[in-house]
């Protein structure tokens, strides 16, 4: 297994970050990694995420944990690749701290990430735009 991991503390409440999180449409804003996104992210369903570079989108469930955390898994059949992006939110001093994890298996993960050299950055990426986006919004 890969992984590789994001954080920011943002001058906002859990409650801003959590819209920022959520808000399908708003992805292409904030997020350099994603050029679309359709579908209700939400606990229990199923987005299509489309990632910057790439021409069609990607079947991703999302399943959330209670008020501070979630998660997104993206996999290929036959366990030749897996992806979980974990998203955790919690309150500090006024603040929100946001952890963001990218954990990759499969036979096909280092192929994958070899023609992807960007996903070792996602995570980090991920967390710098939700926390501009939650900043400007507050």
């Amino acid at each position: 297994m890969d992984s590789y991991g994001g954080r920011a503390l943002i001058c906002a409440g859990p409650e801003t970050v959590w819209t920022v999180i959520t808000d399908s449409a708003g992805y292409p804003e904030w997020d350099s990694g994603i050029a679309g996104l359709i579908g209700d992210i939400g606990h229990g369903q199923s987005i299509r995420v489309r990632p910057a570079g790439l021409a069609r989108p990607v079947r991703v469930a999302v399943h959330r944990y209670g008020d501070g955390a979630m998660s997104w898994t993206f996999r290929l059949p036959g366990r030749l690749f897996k992806a979980v992006r974990t998203i955790t939110v919690t309150a500090e001093n006024g603040e929100t701290r946001l952890v963001v994890r990218d954990d990759f298996t499969g036979s096909l993960r280092t192929l994958i990430q070899k023609h992807n050299p960007g996903l070792s950055r996602s995570a980090d990426r991920f967390a710098g735009g939700v926390r501009a986006r939650a900043e400007k919004l507050s």
